[in-house]
């Protein structure tokens, strides 16, 4: 196995890390998003039960104000329920990104892990290599002693 290939899964790591910070921002928009809709939900919950705590409180003095005071009761209900759709819209995409987010952490996870593994491999067949040459090494010197021993004793 090559650097090459070292430095090809490297660019790979960095670019999944990437995607993961893309994710990571997406979601906290999301989540900002979320906050302000349940934040509009919960003004317009109120105002509603202002106002309808109010008209309790208050009985209308004529058909004519009933009236009013429903119709305006039930914009103020359609509010609330149009906020409480926008609310539900932000949460379903922030809970989308969150899982963006989690599959981009897996995915960075599993780069990483090949990294290390295609790291280990190179290490192991570098230091198979290394032993392969000094065993060579070794079985050359062996030799010429051996060569060296047989001239002694044939020379004598």
């Amino acid at each position: 196995m090559s650097k090459t290939r070292m430095r090809r899964i490297r660019r790979l790591v960095k670019l999944r890390e990437r995607c993961l910070n893309v994710a990571r921002g997406h979601l906290s928009d999301a989540t900002r998003q979320e906050r302000s809709a349940r934040m509009v939900h919960e003004r317009a919950e109120d105002s509603w039960g202002r106002r309808a705590d109010e008209v309790v409180d208050s009985p209308p003095d004529s058909v004519g104000d009933m009236a009013e005071q429903r119709e305006h009761l039930r914009a103020l209900r359609d509010d609330v329920e149009r906020a409480r759709a926008k609310w539900s819209d932000a949460a379903s995409t922030e809970s989308q990104r969150r899982d963006e987010v989690l599959e981009a952490r897996r995915e960075l996870e599993k780069m990483e892990r090949w990294s290390e593994e295609v790291g280990e491999a190179m290490r192991l067949a570098e230091a198979k290599r290394e032993r392969v040459e000094s065993d060579a090494v070794a079985a050359e010197s062996k030799r010429r002693s051996m060569e060296m021993v047989d001239e002694d004793s044939g020379g004598r």
